[in-house]
């Protein structure tokens, strides 16, 4: 029998995970109601709590506060520098956090006559601008989320409107060439792309990149140096992985005594890590993989 395209061809080190890889438990809190925005900042491992308004530091195997919000709900950050962070907070809009001083600055609220909603999470472009997901209360239902670009490093914090119309933009991600902007489409279960604000043809609109099976849907999104898209899937238990046409490459599912709630992840020193809100704990297992700078 013929066939119109032949299989893939497998090789048994051709993977991002192995096999005989194991989940090892980073770090466990009793403390916490949604653990969210993990992120390494220098060598030091930084989440927020969005349910109490905490920005909090890995130290040993514990998770402690670093900063208490009187008001605020921190939900995705990005590190600007080694002691830096810009903040998705989604009562206060985007802000900046010192790891040194402990300083909390509300930077930008959104546009005068659009305003944020309640922004969720951010990546930066490496030209002085982020993209930020506001999903506001949208569902699928009713898809009026919109994702903002606001540039920072000029110190103008000048806010646009970049896309609208999305079912709960969650996380968001670029590709390394930063023409691609990868949104996590949480109430359809799939990731968008979408034409960045660098790219100069009128040849591609956005479109769905890639649908996820089971779970809710896609919430942290980030980008490997070989432009693979991660996301960590709500309610699955897994980290999910797309090559950059969109084939689903690896399926990471998380230990059966863990949650399957694990809301975000990141890439370091040859780890990926998750954190898991349904238990309260960090995760993290070896990988065949680095991640971009642009995610």
């Amino acid at each position: 029998m013929s066939y119109a395209q032949s299989p893939k061809v497998k090789y048994p080190d051709d993977y991002l995970v192995s096999p005989d890889a194991e989940w090892e438990l980073v770090a466990h809190t009793d403390d916490c109601i949604v653990l969210e925005g993990i992120n390494f900042v220098g060598d030091e491992l930084w989440l927020l709590d969005t349910g109490r308004g905490r920005i909090l530091k890995v130290e040993g195997d514990k998770i402690v506060v670093a900063l208490q919000s009187e008001k605020g709900m921190p939900n995705g950050m990005r590190p600007l520098d080694d002691h830096t962070i810009l903040v998705a907070d989604r009562i206060l809009g985007l802000c900046t956090y010192d790891t040194i001083t402990g300083e909390y600055v509300v930077r930008c609220t959104g546009l005068p006559d659009a305003p944020f909603i309640h922004i969720d999470d951010l990546v930066l472009d490496g030209r002085g601008g982020a993209y930020i997901t506001d999903p506001g209360g949208s569902n699928y239902i009713n898809p009026f989320g919109r994702v903002f670009y606001v540039r920072y490093g000029d110190g103008s914090w000048e806010c646009e409107e970049f896309l609208k119309g999305i079912a709960f933009p969650n996380g968001i991600t670029l590709s390394p060439d930063g023409i691609f902007v990868y949104i996590a489409e949480f109430s359809s279960n799939t990731i968008i792309a979408a034409p960045s604000k660098l790219y100069d043809d009128d040849k591609e609109a956005p479109y769905a990149f890639a649908r996820l099976v089971g779970g809710i849907g896609p919430d942290g999104l980030i980008t490997d140096t070989q432009g693979n898209i991660y996301a960590a899937h709500l309610h699955a238990g897994e980290v999910v992985a797309f090559d950059k046409k969109g084939w689903p490459i690896a399926e990471i599912r998380l230990p059966e005594c863990a949650g399957v709630v694990n809301t975000n992840l990141c890439i370091h020193d040859g780890y990926l890590y998750t954190c898991e809100l349904e238990k309260g704990d960090v995760w993290r297992i070896p990988i065949k993989a680095e991640q971009h700078q642009l995610s």
